[in-house]
C-alpha cells in the first residue's frame, strides 16, 4: 500500500504559551502555499479528533468584553492577581503567571472602547504607572492598547494582551502585510523561530518540514531532491538542501513527504515593521506572561521579496529590546 501522506492542515490556531496568547487571528484565509491541496487526502483514514475538554470549568467568567475589561481593571488596581489570571486564563497554563504584577504600582487607569462587540473588543487604556516592576510598562502616564477575545474552544472573553500604543499594530494591518503574514503563519507551526545568519545553520527537521509544507499543494506526491533544493533557494537562499537523514525523507521512494500535525504554542506579537529598498524587517517580541508585558526576547526578521510576492528569509537575530 502506498504510504499515506498526512498534509499539514494550516488552520491558524490561536497560539498560546503559558497563559499568554500570540495573535488574535481572524478566521483567516490560509496562505495558499501553506494550505493542504487535497482535503480528502488530508482527512486520510484517521478519525477526526474531538476538541479538548474546556479548560475553564464552571468559573465565574464575564459574558462580554466590556464586563471583562471592567473586572480586569478593578483587579489591576487592587493587585488581585488571582482575578487577573482568571480573566486572562489560557489552556495548559500553570497558576501564578501574574504574580509579577504585585510589583507594579499604578496611580490611575482610564479606559476607552475603540471597538467592542460581544466577547471581542479593542480598548485604549491610559495608565499612570509609578513602578513598572519587570514589565514593559513605562513610568508616568502613557497609552496602551488592550485586546479582548476568546481563546481555544470556550466562548469566554479574556484579556489577550496589553501593548504600548506606539508598538501596537492592528491585526488587519498585520495580515495585510504579506511578509508579516508569512512569518506569523510559519511561527504558528514552530517554523523559522530560531536565530540564524546563513542557510547552513538551518539543520533542524523543522526547516525541512517547512519547505515540504510550502510545496505541498504543488507536490501532493512528495518532493524530489531537486524540488526541495528549488524551495530552499526560494525561501532560504540555499544552493542545495540535501536532508536525506530527515524523518520526512522516504528512502524507498526517494522523496520528502509531509506528515500532518497540529500547531505550535506561541506567545508573541509583531511590534514593528521596517521596509528598505531591498528588504523588509520585522520585529517580534516574545513574552512569558499572559498580558504580553514581560519580555522574554526580541527577534529581528530580515526578509527579501521574491518575484511571486513571497519572501526569502535572510536572517533571524535575537536583538536588544526596541523602544
Amino acid at each position: 500500500m502506498k504510504k499515506a501522506m498526512g498534509l499539514l492542515v494550516l488552520v491558524l490556531l490561536l497560539g498560546t504559551a503559558g497563559c499568554g496568547m500570540a495573535q488574535n487571528q481572524p478566521p483567516a484565509e490560509t496562505s495558499s502555499e501553506l494550505s493542504a491541496s487535497d482535503s480528502a487526502s488530508s482527512a486520510s483514514s484517521e478519525p477526526e479528533q474531538a476538541p479538548p475538554e474546556p479548560f475553564y470549568g464552571q468559573g465565574d467568567f464575564p459574558q462580554t468584553a466590556l464586563e471583562a475589561v471592567e473586572r480586569f481593571i478593578t483587579a489591576m488596581k487592587a493587585g488581585d492577581t488571582d482575578e487577573m489570571e482568571l480573566l486572562a486564563k489560557r489552556y495548559e497554563s500553570p497558576q501564578g503567571r501574574c504574580e509579577y504584577w504585585k510589583a507594579v504600582k499604578l496611580s490611575d487607569i482610564t479606559d476607552t472602547a475603540l471597538q467592542s462587540e460581544g466577547i471581542n473588543g479593542i480598548f485604549e487604556l491610559t495608565m499612570n504607572v509609578q513602578d513598572t516592576g519587570t514589565t514593559l510598562l513605562k513610568t508616568g502616564s502613557h497609552r496602551y492598547i488592550m485586546r479582548v477575545g476568546s481563546s481555544g474552544y470556550d466562548p469566554v472573553p479574556m484579556i489577550l494582551s496589553i501593548t504600548p500604543a506606539e508598538k501596537y499594530i492592528a491585526d488587519e494591518l498585520l495580515y495585510a502585510d504579506k511578509a508579516a503574514e508569512q512569518v506569523m503563519q510559519a511561527r504558528n507551526f514552530g517554523f523559522m523561530s530560531k536565530p540564524f545568519s546563513s542557510p547552513d545553520e538551518l539543520t533542524d527537521d523543522l526547516d525541512v518540514e517547512y519547505l515540504v509544507a510550502l510545496g505541498s499543494s504543488e507536490n501532493p506526491d512528495g518532493m524530489t531532491q531537486a524540488q526541495l533544493d528549488q524551495a530552499a533557494r526560494k525561501y532560504y537562499g540555499a544552493e542545495s538542501f540535501v536532508r536525506t537523514d530527515s524523518r520526512f525523507f522516504d528512502q524507498q521512494q526517494q522523496r520528502y513527504f509531509m506528515w500532518g500535525r497540529g500547531g505550535n504554542h506561541t506567545n508573541d506579537r509583531v511590534v514593528r515593521i521596517d521596509e528598505t529598498e531591498e528588504n523588509k524587517v520585522l520585529y517580534i517580541e516574545l513574552y512569558s506572561d499572559p498580558l504580553q508585558l514581560v519580555l522574554e526576547d526580541t527577534l529581528e526578521y530580515t526578509l527579501a521579496k521574491n518575484d511571486d510576492g513571497t519572501y526569502r528569509y535572510v536572517t533571524i537575530k535575537s536583538v536588544a529590546p526596541i523602544a
